[in-house]
C-alpha cells in the first residue's frame, strides 16, 4: 500500500509533471479522487483476497470472522491509501517516512503507549475487526463499533481533504 499511494503523486512530483495536471480547469479534487481509487483498486483487490483466504483457513470457515478480517483489511487500505497519498505530496521522502510510521509509530509506541493508540490505523481496523466479531476477537480493550465506523471514515475523508488542499496549495516548478 505504501508503495503505491506514496508513488501515486511521488513520480509526477519527481519528474516535474505535477504542473501539467494542475493546470488544467479541473477542481483538485478530481485529480486527487481518482488518483486515491486507483490506489485502493490496484492494491485492496489483492489484501482483501489474501485475508478473505487466511481468515478462512485459520478461523474454519467461521463466516462472521472472515468477514470481519476481510471488511477490516479493506478499512485499513482505505485509510492508508488516504495517508500514504498525502504523504507522497507532502515529502519527497514518502516511502521512508512511511516506513517509519508503520514500524516506529504502528508497530513500537502504539504497542507501548496506550494513548497512542489513539491515532494508530492499525488500532482502528484491528477494532473494527473486534466490533464485527466480538465472540472470535475478543481481546483487548476497543471502542464500540460505532465509534469505529466513524472515526475511520473521518480519517479517511480528512486525510483526502489535507491531499486536496496540499495540491492547491503546494509550489509547482
Amino acid at each position: 500500500m505504501l508503495a503505491i499511494a506514496a508513488a501515486a503523486f511521488g513520480n509526477e512530483v519527481e519528474d516535474r509533471t505535477l504542473a501539467n495536471l494542475t493546470l488544467s480547469p479541473l477542481p483538485r479534487w478530481k485529480i486527487v479522487a481518482p488518483k486515491l481509487l486507483a490506489t485502493i483498486s490496484i492494491a485492496g483487490p489483492f489484501i482483501a483476497a489474501s485475508a478473505l483466504l487466511t481468515a478462512h483457513i485459520a478461523f474454519i470457515a467461521d463466516n462472521t470472522a472472515t468477514l470481519a478480517v476481510t471488511a477490516s483489511a479493506i478499512a485499513g487500505v482505505a485509510m492508508y491509501a488516504s495517508l500514504f497519498l498525502w504523504l507522497g505530496l507532502v515529502s519527497p521522502q514518502a516511502i521512508g517516512l512511511g516506513l517509519l510510521y508503520i514500524v516506529l509509530w504502528e508497530g513500537f509506541f502504539s504497542g507501548f503507549v496506550t494513548g497512542v493508540r489513539m491515532l494508530s490505523i492499525r488500532h482502528y481496523a484491528i477494532s473494527l475487526m473486534h466490533g464485527l466479531d466480538e465472540r472470535r476477537f475478543n481481546f483487548g480493550t476497543h471502542p464500540a463499533l460505532a465509534t469505529v465506523v466513524i472515526i475511520s471514515i473521518v480519517a479517511f475523508s480528512g486525510l483526502l481533504y489535507l491531499s486536496i488542499r496540499r495540491l492547491r496549495t503546494m509550489d509547482i516548478p
